[in-house]
């Protein structure tokens, strides 16, 4: 049986509008997105994650069975075995800190400002922020996760 984060499968995504994009799998529960969205069904992948990415975190049902299918896979990219990093904002002291490899070290704002958060997407989060973003317009998730609406 595969696993929902296999490294290198590649999943389509269906947007509101009948398009799709894709999107590869780094390492559990890591993903890498594309933000670009094509009308017709893509064959080819590997120039899909070179430019005009983001990378999050996702759901384990987000991929698989009930989530996104899968449609290929990937056995070498850029991207695999490349450390990422986030951040994180503790709520209570009012403190950032950025997050790789499980390594916290603390940080400011400035550090942060182009950072994903250190949180887990929903599927429908991710395709409302592939969407947004296809139209121009700024996703009301990555607005509410970014370090900017934190302080």
């Amino acid at each position: 049986m595969a696993s929902n984060f296999e490294l290198g499968k590649v999943v389509e995504i269906r947007l509101p509008d009948n398009s799709f994009s894709y999107g590869l799998v780094l390492e559990s529960p890591l993903v890498a997105f594309s933000n670009r969205t094509f009308k017709s069904r893509q064959t080819q992948f590997s120039d899909l994650f070179n430019d005009s990415i983001f990378i999050v975190w996702v759901m384990k049902y987000a991929l698989g069975k009930k989530g996104w299918p899968k449609v290929g896979k990937l056995n070498s990219h850029k991207l695999f075995g490349r450390s990422h990093t986030f951040y994180k904002f503790d709520s209570i002291n009012k403190s950032f800190s950025t997050y790789c490899n499980g390594i916290e070290t603390p940080a400011n704002l400035e550090d942060c400002v182009k950072l994903e958060c250190a949180a887990v997407w929903d599927s429908l989060h991710v395709e409302d922020r592939i969407f947004a973003n296809s139209k121009g317009e700024v996703c009301k998730w990555s607005k509410s996760l970014s370090a900017e609406e934190q302080v």
